[in-house]
């Protein structure tokens, strides 16, 4: 998959992911840096902004029950693909381990 610039992917894993159940976030950016202060995107990935590990809102009884896994894998990373002048996603990941709300 190509795409002419960045904002144009972001627009269209949103709406995928709306169409889906779910929410993004960019998760990382990686720069190339070309001059003293001037910066480019090269890479970025976007994901399920209830991925990763997050503390329960529940106050427990115990400290057992505190940390809830969310180990939530839908994913897109994106690359700058130098000849063509446009971005690729160069790993697409779908599955998701909680329903979504759609």
């Amino acid at each position: 998959m190509c795409f002419d610039s960045l904002p144009l992917t972001h627009k269209f894993y949103a709406n995928y992911a709306k169409k889906v159940g779910f929410v993004i976030k960019v998760r990382n950016t990686n720069f190339e840096k070309t001059r003293k202060d001037f910066k480019i995107p090269i890479n970025q990935s976007l994901h399920c902004n209830r991925e990763g590990y997050q503390e329960s809102r529940v106050k427990a009884a115990s400290w057992a029950n505190r940390i809830t896994a969310m180990k939530f894998r839908a994913r897109i990373y994106l690359m700058v693909d130098r000849e063509k002048e446009s971005w690729m996603a160069s790993r697409l990941e779908l599955r998701h381990s909680h329903p979504c709300s759609a």
